[in-house]
């Protein structure tokens, strides 16, 4: 990898950082609110909010529980498991279907900080990594003096990368698509091509 072209990307992407992190940890804090809300509304009680998915076949039609996949409910019963605690002033059985009664981590806003902040970061990492190899696979003799970034809050669906070097300029430009595979299938790609000069 060309460090100097990666560093140069890197920088560019510096502004929008804090606005990613910001958008990152907002829906953060509506999520650990919902989880509240739903624990409140059971009693704090955890088995009654968040019970361990079954199987998506499972669940009879109309079931609250159809409307998810099976992968979706197991990630939300463990990010409640997360963001809470064992009630330590309400008695709790180690029995399956015995009541669960949990209480918010005193740390959720920590939690959150640390979590936006992490995956704002590796998200517009893994932009500039994949621009970098984009840049070298082009001219691996190009080396980055200057880059300036045109784009959303997510750069992978819809963004501008100016390049500039001695030898020139580049300007890349990456949107999200849909595509349909030869079974009919409808899925996203997220291509980055190089603009005409």
């Amino acid at each position: 990898m060309n460090t100097q072209n990666h560093a140069a990307i890197k920088k560019a992407l510096e502004p929008t950082f804090e606005a990613l992190k910001a958008a990152c940890k907002a829906q953060l804090e509506t999520e650990a609110n919902q989880i509240r809300n739903h624990l409140e509304a059971a009693n704090m009680d955890a088995h009654a909010a968040y019970p361990y998915p079954r199987a998506y076949q499972e669940y009879p039609e109309g079931h609250a529980y159809r409307h998810g996949t099976y992968q979706f409910l197991v990630a939300l019963y463990n990010r409640a498991g997360q963001l809470t605690v064992e009630d330590p002033e309400r008695e709790y059985s180690r029995n399956m279907n015995d009541p669960h009664f949990k209480l918010m981590r005193e740390d959720v806003a920590e939690i959150i900080e640390k979590e936006s902040s992490a995956y704002a970061r590796s998200f517009l990492d893994s932009y500039a990594i994949k621009l970098t190899a984009k840049v070298s696979s082009k001219d691996e003799a190009f080396n980055i003096t200057e880059a300036s970034y045109n784009g959303t809050l997510d750069p992978f669906s819809r963004s501008q990368l100016v390049c500039s070097s001695e030898q020139g300029q580049m300007t890349w430009n990456t949107t999200c698509i849909i595509n349909v595979s030869k079974l009919g299938k409808l899925f996203n790609q997220w291509p980055t091509r190089l603009a005409a000069k």
